[in-house]
């Protein structure tokens, strides 16, 4: 009994404290400046000499099946990245002390790596607790959706936290949300990550707190998704979802044999399930916040009347989830009782599902009517603008690495070569990939070591199913068009995002332990 309460309150003191590591570096602009990152980068590379020193070296051989092995492999490969920046920088990199910078950050990433891989191996009891990084990002989708929505009605002030604008190529509405990260697309691919893993929740967990704590997180984080206006981190949750729900029933079927094998067959359809019932929450968050913006360019915003329906909408909107995932789990894990549910279920079900598809389509009428619709269909020429610019940044990027494919530039590399090798005018400071990215300033031993990171985090996220993997995969598809590698929150989020996916156990195993969710 000690022993247990003992565990219990070790992995919620492990959970606050990746919670406010999460946090604090989101807070940070989401560690994308190197100067914002030193205090991060002196605190996990401690922890993680101090996980690696106290763990026996038996322990940390990657043999088939050894639960965390996969993330001492990303922490390899981390630690083998900080190791080519190092050897770079006593070159002549083009930045030497960008190059140092950048061994330093992926030093604490594979610090951090190896402290989950050590809490994941000292488990006690790792199928009858939620782990602490699946409480930790419940942490911080908390602070990260409250946030966003802050900056939004103006009550955090910041720095390009949000952008108004009146071009139809930048914003179908006029207002874009950007929150801490200051950029729309970052905070659009975190939050379609961290949806991703609230319908994870949702869909899997065996705890009924993880579950309850889902359905009141999963609005808000599409409410940020909807109002940051990313297409690409919408077409990353939609790129990485299909096969992720394509592969779940025959993936999980192997991983679980037996009696459970029902419950997980319909684990894919809870998940859609999980999805479908986020919307009117969302849909209720962002219309608020849409009168929240034009009351304020009104004058008449009432602050205390905008936090108290946001609030309403939130629990509304929980209270939506559970009641609709409730009675389906229960029909979907026993399929042979789904007849008994009788015709009222049925009705139910229907209206349900009608008022969804009502607020989805008032939802996408207000946008038509509001002149914002071209920017979403791939036919308009300003939709297609800023795939043709990303292009342009593509075909220079590509040429510059082709001059130093080997050993690359070193970090910094686009910012400060570009002007050699821009064919048309822009002036992106970032050339939007972080694969090609890492191609130019790491050569090509970095892009390989950054493509077997990729692949060992999937593989750890999806150690229980391919739907675990779904949220990491998001963020690692949109990091392909975009510039999330530069912000160190990213590469946290990856990583903690793949320790709870391999640690949140598929319902069948997850119901017979239910009590002990700690």
């Amino acid at each position: 009994m000690l022993a247990g309460r003992a565990d219990t309150g070790l992995r919620l003191a492990r959970a606050a404290g990746l919670a406010l590591l999460l946090s604090a570096a989101f807070r940070r602009s989401g560690w994308f400046f190197d100067r914002d990152g030193h205090g991060f980068v002196a605190l996990l590379a401690a922890f993680g000499l101090a996980a690696f020193l106290r763990g026996d070296p038996g322990g940390w051989r990657l043999a088939q099946g050894s639960r965390g092995g996969r993330l001492p492999l990303a922490a390899a490969c981390c630690i083998g990245l900080a190791l080519l920046y190092a050897a770079r920088s006593l070159g002549s990199p083009v930045s030497v002390q960008g190059s140092v910078e950048e061994a330093l950050r992926w030093l604490s990433f594979g610090s951090l790596a190896l402290v989950l891989a050590a809490w994941q191996r000292k488990e006690r009891r790792p199928e009858s607790a939620v782990s602490a990084a699946a409480w930790a990002l419940q942490g911080f989708s908390a602070f990260a959706a409250a946030s966003s929505l802050a900056a939004w009605c103006g009550w955090i002030v910041g720095p390009d936290f949000m952008l108004r604008t009146a071009d139809g190529r930048l914003s179908a509405t006029g207002a874009r949300l950007a929150g801490y990260l200051q950029y729309s697309n970052a905070l659009g691919a975190f939050a379609a990550a961290l949806l991703a893993w609230q319908w994870l929740v949702l869909a899997r967990s065996g705890s009924p707190r993880l579950r309850r704590s889902a359905a009141w997180l999963a609005p808000p984080c599409l409410a940020v998704l909807l109002l940051s206006e990313s297409r690409g981190a919408l077409l990353a949750l939609l790129a990485a979802a299909v096969p992720g729900l394509l592969l779940a029933r025959r993936l999980s079927s192997r991983a679980e044999p037996g009696p459970g094998r029902p419950a997980l067959r319909a684990e894919r359809l809870r998940w859609l399930l999980a999805a479908w019932s986020s919307l009117p929450g969302a849909v209720a968050l962002v219309a608020i916040a849409r009168f929240r913006e034009r009351a304020t360019e009104a004058a008449l915003a009432q602050d205390a009347a905008v936090w108290l329906a946001l609030l309403a909408a939130s629990a509304a909107g929980a209270v939506w989830i559970e009641h609709t995932m409730a009675p389906s789990s229960e029909r979907l894990s026993q399929p042979a009782t789904a007849s008994a549910a009788g015709p009222a279920a049925v009705l139910h079900a229907g209206i349900r599902s009608a008022a969804v598809l009502l607020l989805g389509a008032a939802a996408a009428l207000s946008l038509s009517r509001g002149g914002g619709w071209d920017r979403f269909d791939p036919a308009e020429p300003t939709s297609a603008a800023t795939g043709a610019s990303r292009l342009l940044l593509y075909r220079d990027g590509w040429a510059a690495a082709r001059e130093s494919w080997l050993f690359g530039y070193g970090a910094r590399a686009w910012e400060l070569l570009r002007g050699s090798f821009q064919s048309a005018p822009y002036a992106a400071g970032e050339v939007h990939s972080g694969y090609l990215d890492m191609l130019l300033t790491a050569g090509a031993p970095g892009l390989a070591l950054l493509l077997a990171l990729g692949a060992a985090l999937l593989a750890a996220a999806g150690a229980k199913g391919a739907l675990g993997a779904v949220p990491a995969a998001s963020l690692l598809l949109h990091a392909a068009i975009d510039v999330d590698m530069c912000y160190g929150a990213y590469w946290l989020l990856l990583l903690v995002l793949s320790a709870a996916g391999a640690s949140l156990a598929p319902p069948a195993s997850a119901a017979r332990t239910e009590g002990g969710d700690g």
